[in-house]
């Protein structure tokens, strides 16, 4: 799992994450992340306190904020599509 943050909207009124390893100011910059480096993307809120999670795979995230109260009203609601995207279940009860 990777977590990426944000702290306020971008221009548009989007919260957005940019899904890249590295910072500018390193010898190598900002790059992207080795295929299969991580398979769930957490992107947090931080003034919010809210999580979307995704699978792995764009290098852009954007989330409206009109979004953000059904995150908050249902945490895991995203996690678990996400899980399931990625044909896994770790949070279904065990038969």
């Amino acid at each position: 799992m990777q977590i990426k943050t944000t702290t306020h909207p971008g221009p548009d009124g989007r919260y957005r994450w940019q899904i890249s390893c590295g910072y500018r100011g390193s010898p190598r910059g900002r790059r992207p992340y080795p295929t299969h480096s991580f398979a769930l993307l957490a992107c947090v809120v931080l003034p919010a306190h809210g999580v979307y999670f995704v699978p792995a795979g764009p290098p852009r995230i954007a989330l409206h904020p009109r979004d953000l109260p059904g995150l908050l009203r249902d945490p895991l609601a995203s996690l678990h599509e996400a899980l399931a995207t990625l044909d896994l279940d770790a949070l279904a009860p065990t038969p």
